[in-house]
């Protein structure tokens, strides 16, 4: 067996695939209790973002979600229908209540204030402490305008909310510089 080869070659090395033990990683305790914004969660990056949080992260807090409505779909339905998508298939049969932690937050990064109510501010501005940020157009034909109101005013909007956050621990942005 492959493993065993390994671990006879490398005394040191875990045998990740046949240990009982229940290891948590650094970046698994890191997400423990926090609760996590996450802007461009309807998009592919997102998506695999929230997933990958979800499952590596079991004792994750909250993970709140800025969606925007979107042919008359409005943002909690449009997050619900993504989360019954086959790239959380597992997690559902896995532990069906993990996606309770994930609340759609109405709102668009390319509104004044993200398009968020003064309520839904509050509350990521008294319970949030990363942020990920990964809204962008990606679209290479789009209206140059078009993409620095998503792209650059976007993120500085979010910058603006970051500086409120009471318990801000991570910032995390994922540019699109290369767009146009």
């Amino acid at each position: 067996m492959v493993s065993d080869k390994i671990a006879t070659q490398h005394p040191n090395t875990m045998d990740i695939c046949n240990s009982t033990q229940d290891v948590q990683s650094p970046i698994s305790n890191y997400f423990s209790g926090r609760s996590i914004f996450v802007t461009g969660g309807t998009g592919f990056m997102g998506k695999v973002l929230l997933e990958k949080l979800l499952r590596s992260s079991p004792d994750i807090g909250k993970i709140y979600v800025l969606t925007r409505c979107k042919k008359g779909v409005n943002p909690q339905d449009r997050f619900k229908t993504i989360l019954e998508g086959p790239l959380y298939t597992s997690l559902t049969e896995n532990s069906p209540d993990v996606l309770k932690k994930v609340i759609a937050i109405s709102g668009d990064v390319t509104e004044p204030n993200l398009g968020m109510s003064p309520s839904d501010e509050e509350l990521i501005i008294n319970t949030v402490s990363v942020i990920f940020h990964v809204a962008a157009t990606v679209k290479f034909d789009d209206i140059l305008s078009n993409a620095i109101k998503m792209n650059v005013k976007g993120t500085l909007s979010i910058i603006e909310l970051a500086r409120k956050i009471k318990y801000l621990s991570s910032f995390v942005h994922t540019s699109t510089a290369y767009v146009h």
